[in-house]
């Protein structure tokens, strides 16, 4: 899941990137559908001719292109305006259909609708659409999931950025129409896997980095890259997985301003975010809040000064994946260094 989310932290900043959003690329539309129909499974289903497709016995994805299954990964809060058709195919244990289903949600439950029953292949299958606001527009999906003998279950997500569901509701719902549910072969075979559906969380084991008056231990699987920021130093340490689960190091020259309650305070209101606090951060007397950059991701900023510098500490994690976050971004919060 590659994904590159980009959260500033002043107000004006913001709408300069909405405002590039709004005239970035268009989505691109489905030209025509290619029907698919599995052998051992005996499921069927039609998908675009012209999106990015990638096929197994137990999986069918569709993305519109290849900066979509980029996005798809890790929910940037800005991207490409791309959509998705899922297909897979899943065996269903003693927890029954239901708790498959709540084994599927990948997001947290405010972002859902009540299920609803409705028909595929003659089948009555459970849907659930879920949604919340992204950067540059609202993320809109539907699952089904249903099953026509109660071993093997046949669950087909669509996916839009963007706010583009209006633009693909009729192929979707064309989609929907030339869909047949699996069925338990009688003999299974050794399955292909779809390359990159998931990655893994922040590692627990952290290694050594340091930056411009500082040091600091981040996950093993972290990757550093430019934070964005205009400062001394901005970097961001982020992981495979999710693109809003991320560190971000901004050191900043305040030889015209050494206030640091006023800074952290300005910063608070930019971005809305709660009380303001004191704590140690780096050695030193610090302040920080806590905010939420997006309807699904919670994050802290950290502020402390020395020899002029100040230092921002940001970490931003996923709601629905805090006890893999948050746990192991507080231990990397103890090992910032302040030299």
């Amino acid at each position: 899941m590659k994904i590159k989310l980009s959260f500033i932290f002043t107000l004006a900043l913001a709408l300069v990137i909405l405002s590039a959003c709004n005239q970035g690329p268009k989505p691109i539309e489905i030209s025509s559908l290619d029907k698919i129909v599995e052998p051992n499974y005996k499921y069927e289903i039609s998908i675009p001719s012209n999106w990015q497709n990638s096929k197994s016995s137990k999986r069918v994805a569709s993305f519109s292109n290849k900066e979509t299954s980029e996005r798809f990964r890790k929910y940037d809060a800005t991207g490409f305006p791309g959509a998705k058709v899922d297909l897979e195919i899943a065996t269903i244990d003693s927890s029954g259909l239901e708790g498959l289903i709540a084994k599927k949600k990948a997001f947290s439950g405010e972002a859902y609708s009540a299920p609803i029953q409705v028909t595929i292949d003659g089948i009555q299958v459970t849907k659930l659409a879920y949604s919340f606001p992204l950067d540059d527009g609202d993320f809109d999906g539907e699952m089904y999931v249903g099953t026509k003998d109660n071993k093997t279950a046949t669950i087909i997500n669509f996916g839009t950025f963007a706010g583009t569901k209006d633009k693909y509701k009729d192929k979707f719902a064309e989609i929907i129409k030339s869909i047949k549910l699996a069925i338990t072969p009688e003999k299974k075979e050794d399955d292909v896997v779809i390359n990159n559906i998931e990655a893994t969380p922040a590692s627990k084991t952290l290694k050594s980095t340091s930056g411009t008056g500082f040091s600091v231990s981040i996950p093993d699987n972290f990757k550093t890259e430019a934070g964005g920021a205009k400062a001394l130093f901005s970097k961001r340490y982020i992981g495979e997985r999710r693109g809003d689960c991320y560190l971000q190091v901004d050191v900043i020259d305040s030889k015209k301003s050494n206030n640091l309650k006023n800074i952290a305070d300005g910063t608070k209101t930019a971005v809305k975010g709660g009380e303001l606090k004191e704590t140690k951060f780096g050695g030193q007397t610090a302040y920080f809040f806590s905010y939420n950059p997006a309807k699904e991701v919670n994050g802290r900023i950290y502020f402390a000064l020395k020899n002029d510098n100040l230092y921002r500490f940001t970490i931003n994690w996923f709601k629905g994946e805090e006890a893999d976050y948050l746990p192991v971004f507080e231990e990397v919060i103890k090992s910032f260094n302040i030299k």
